[in-house]
């Protein structure tokens, strides 16, 4: 494997090593997200509507308003309601009125969707397992822990 600067053919140093490190977190990421998009793309879903059905499957039997679902997506999308216009038109989502509040509407999974996720359970979970066993758990541990506190910041800026 080569270093980041040779694989992006760099010539130049990096100005820092957080700006190393920042390029290699989004190239990492780039290049896993891809692997699983090849299967969504065989179902027809890309990350963030897949990412929209586990958010609605782990809701269930209630749904969740869809302010909340937007709230705890992985990744942020720019046009969140055409996403979800997208999964209704294939009947993987339905919409139902809120009582506690009218203009939030609630976001429900529907069985096709369960369906279709059931389906992509088993080849996820098995490419994921592929692009990052070898790292084995120790080391898998301790990135896991490096990612969460390499959000820090942002998210204490957030909050301020």
């Amino acid at each position: 494997m080569k270093p980041l600067k040779d694989e992006i053919q760099q010539n130049k140093p990096f100005a820092s090593i957080e700006e190393e490190v920042y390029l290699n977190i989004l190239k990492t990421s780039d290049l896993l997200r891809n692997e699983i998009e090849k299967i969504l793309g065989i179902m027809g879903l890309n990350h963030n509507q897949y990412n929209v059905l586990r958010i609605l499957r782990g809701s269930e039997p209630y749904g969740l308003e869809i302010e909340e679902v937007c709230k705890r997506m992985v990744t942020k999308e720019s046009d969140f309601t055409g996403l979800l216009e997208k999964l209704e038109g294939r009947g993987l989502i339905a919409f139902k009125l809120n009582p506690e509040n009218m203009l939030q509407p609630i976001g429900k999974i529907t069985n096709q969707g369960l369906d279709l996720l059931l389906t992509l359970e088993s080849p996820l979970n098995d490419k994921v397992i592929y692009l990052l066993n070898f790292l084995g758990l120790d080391l898998l541990e301790q990135l896991n822990t490096l990612l969460v506190l390499s959000r820090k910041n942002v998210i204490d800026d957030s909050n301020s």
